[in-house]
């Protein structure tokens, strides 16, 4: 049997060297650094903008203000713990306001240029025994980036040579990342797009939704655990990278996932939102893109609609995921017809400073029978409260806007737009889960006697306690509005 040589299914991350330290800490003991909390996303476009060392300031100042054991810390509670440790705020600037309100503001300035160039970053694998870590700054970070689609195990390891060929820095960051255990060899896949599900969830709350040969993936993520779920037959990456078009619904790191980006072929259409106005907290997708090398990137607008093939898809507005105030983004909701059916998602929007989602629903329901409703419902809030703006300041701000406190829709605003959408099939978009087990594809002709055996299907698999929570709420969603509920496992599909 031919092989292939891909990067084994593991944690990996791209940090700034001035981050480093402080977000993944090395155990001593096995040699091996913590990297899956806040260091996985370093190198997203939420966090890629600010000054280097941005993590780790705001990481220890997060500690100080827990320190003080308040969700709402007074402006003198705040500056006398920051008098104590004048060392945190090199990034950061106190500002008191009246009305007992203040701010740590982050100083960064949003450059115009690549936020990739110019700094050292660190480069860790999860590998078995210790971590590998590799420094890379400049030319190093661009061969990372174009070596990364080689290594999906759709090349042998002749062709991977050749293609390397003349490229003197590829080969030498290849034979780094074999020297530290980060390749294996496998069975060279073995799949054509016409045989994939006409849907195919992938995991969280990406899509694989396919009409003849033309195959559109929204939100692409891959974590270790559902691409382990893959197989030969269905292979994550190799089936991603034969998209038509790619589609991201919003920046958010678990949207616009960086450790997948850097997999995928750069001549792919993205179909993104068109930035209106960029900031902090809307950072152009497409920039963000163009500077990973992608070069056909189309920004959408709320309300147009694209062609891809057979599939149709038409762009709503996105309201929602309130992040401090003045946190609006430039995000897309998503209606689209593949292989006679027709799927709305919502994702993560529900309501923000600048409105809710309800009118959007009412708009979209007009366009006719929906097959299935796909939502975010996981409740979540800001906890603690100052934390709520992310890298861009902390501040006691909340406490006069309490509705902004949840920033992701619950199972009673699904309710809500399901009896208007009235889907045949309601589909949660699963809080991110990446794991689960091998399962048979389901088909649509059956879908309304297959689909409630899967929430416990899928349920029996949970362990936290808020998964097992979300579960509950979702099997009473489906009771309240007597429609089937789909869960599928990753990498599990739905067949014509």
């Amino acid at each position: 049997m031919t092989h292939g040589v891909r990067l084994k299914p593991l944690w990996w991350v791209l940090v700034p060297e001035e981050d480093a330290a402080a977000t993944m800490p090395l155990d001593p003991s096995t040699g091996r650094r913590w990297l899956e909390g806040g260091p996985r996303h370093a190198a997203s476009a939420q966090s890629v903008y600010f000054h280097p060392g941005t993590m780790a300031e705001a990481q220890r100042l997060r500690t100080l203000l827990d320190g003080i054991g308040r969700p709402f810390p007074t402006t003198r509670e705040v500056h006398q713990a920051l008098a104590q440790a004048p060392e945190l705020t090199r990034l950061y600037e106190f500002h008191a306001e009246p009305g007992d309100r203040w701010y740590l503001r982050n100083t960064s300035r949003m450059e115009k240029g690549s936020p990739f160039e110019n700094r050292r970053w660190q480069l860790v694998f999860d590998t078995p025994g210790q971590s590998l870590t590799l420094t890379l700054e400049g030319e190093q970070l661009e061969t990372l980036f174009k070596l990364m689609p080689l290594l999906n195990g759709e090349l042998t390891f002749e062709q991977l040579v050749q293609s390397l060929r003349g490229d003197e820095p590829g080969k030498f960051l290849l034979r780094q990342l074999a020297h530290g255990g980060a390749l294996e060899a496998a069975p060279l896949p073995s799949f054509c797009v016409g045989d994939l599900p006409e849907l195919l969830f992938l995991g969280h709350s990406s899509l694989a939704l396919r009409h003849g040969e033309e195959l559109v993936v929204i939100d692409p993520i891959g974590f270790p655990s559902n691409e382990q779920l893959s197989g030969t037959t269905r292979p994550f990456f190799p089936v991603i990278s034969r998209a038509t078009a790619f589609v991201i619904s919003h920046h958010h790191w678990d949207h616009l996932h960086f450790q997948t980006l850097v997999r995928l072929p750069r001549q792919t259409p993205f179909l993104v939102p068109r930035n209106q106005q960029e900031s902090f907290i809307n950072p152009s997708v497409a920039r963000y893109l163009r500077h990973l090398g992608f070069t056909d990137v189309r920004e959408c607008d709320p309300w147009e609609e694209v062609r891809v093939g057979g599939l149709r898809l038409r762009f709503a507005p996105f309201y929602g995921e309130p992040f401090g105030l003045g946190s609006h983004f430039d995000g897309l909701t998503y209606h689209i017809e593949f292989g006679g059916r027709r799927l709305y998602g919502t994702v993560d929007a529900w309501r923000d400073e600048l409105g809710d989602m309800e009118a959007t629903v009412a708009r979209v329901a007009e366009w006719g029978p929906l097959d299935l409703f796909l939502f975010g419902a996981s409740d979540q809030h800001h906890a603690p409260p100052y934390n709520a703006p992310g890298y861009r300041y902390f501040s006691n701000e909340l406490q006069d806007r309490p509705d902004l406190m949840r920033y992701h829709p619950n199972t009673g605003d699904a309710e809500r737009w399901a009896r208007v959408l009235r889907p045949r099939i309601l589909m949660p978009y699963a809080e991110f889960i990446f794991d689960g087990a091998r399962r048979m594809d389901l088909t649509f002709d059956d879908l309304e006697q297959q689909a409630p055996a899967t929430l416990g299907d899928v349920e029996a698999s949970r362990h936290k306690e808020a998964h097992l929570q979300w579960c509950q709420r979702l099997s009473q969603l489906s009771r309240n509005v007597g429609l089937p509920l789909l869960v599928l496992h990753p990498m599990q599909g739905v067949r014509a």
